[in-house]
């Protein structure tokens, strides 16, 4: 395993997360948040649709499932051994083991990219803050790299009614037509996650709402400022 979380961690476009000095906040949380992001993202993957990498990882199956149609279902440890029925041909026996094989890449790639992130999480944020997590006799194995970035931002992020108002705000402003359009996408993105660090969490048929209307007044603006050159 361990030669696998190097390999993984090698291949990482943010090998180094800036420490958080002192109590961690909402800003320093998610500026490392987005790092693993990324880090998650990058890793190709057959599991989901495949083009998201196994940011499932660092995010919440609620903001996943804004992101991507096809759900995503994390992998199970197979065992270390296939197991064969009993009276198994030769190919049925081939075929169970080469499930079994496919299965275990998938299951070992899934549980060294978790234990790589938690890795780099671990290195920025002081033990202190994350200690009630960790179990005396084996640390933090049992506890994955979501886990750890939910309870910091439960604990630190400090988030209250007047901030998730703001955050829907700012979700649902005018877009201006002059910026490029991957603007207006991080707009809705960045606000969905604000969400997610709270239990009022946008569903995903209300971020196809707000996006929908966004995008509307993005094109009927563009068309107001094309109708005004072309007829000053």
């Amino acid at each position: 395993m361990t030669s696998s979380v190097d390999k993984i961690m090698d291949s990482f476009p943010n090998l180094i997360i800036t420490p958080i000095v002192g109590q961690p906040g909402y800003d320093t949380i998610t500026e490392m948040h987005l790092k693993l992001n990324a880090n998650a993202a990058s890793v190709q993957s057959r599991l989901g649709d495949g083009a998201l990498g196994l940011l499932f990882l660092t995010i919440t199956p609620a903001v996943y499932n804004t992101l991507s149609q096809v759900p995503f279902i994390p992998p199970a440890n197979p065992g270390i051994d296939p197991v064969i029925p009993a009276g198994s041909t030769c190919p049925q026996t081939a075929d169970t083991r080469l499930q079994h094989s496919t299965a275990m890449k998938l299951y070992n790639q899934y549980d060294a990219t978790d234990t790589a992130l938690k890795q780099l999480l671990l290195g920025a944020v002081d033990d202190m803050f994350i200690r009630s997590l960790r179990n005396r006799h084996i640390g933090y194995a049992n506890v994955t790299t979501l886990e750890l970035l939910a309870h910091l931002y439960r604990t630190y992020a400090k988030i209250n009614t007047a901030d998730l108002e703001a955050n829907t705000t700012r979700m649902k402003e005018r877009y201006d037509c002059n910026l490029p359009i991957e603007n207006a996408f991080d707009q809705i993105e960045d606000a969905v996650e604000f969400s997610a660090t709270s239990k009022f969490l946008f569903n995903p048929v209300q971020v196809v709402n707000i996006s929908f209307n966004t995008i509307l007044l993005l094109v009927w603006s563009m068309a107001t400022v094309k109708s005004g050159n072309t007829n000053p």
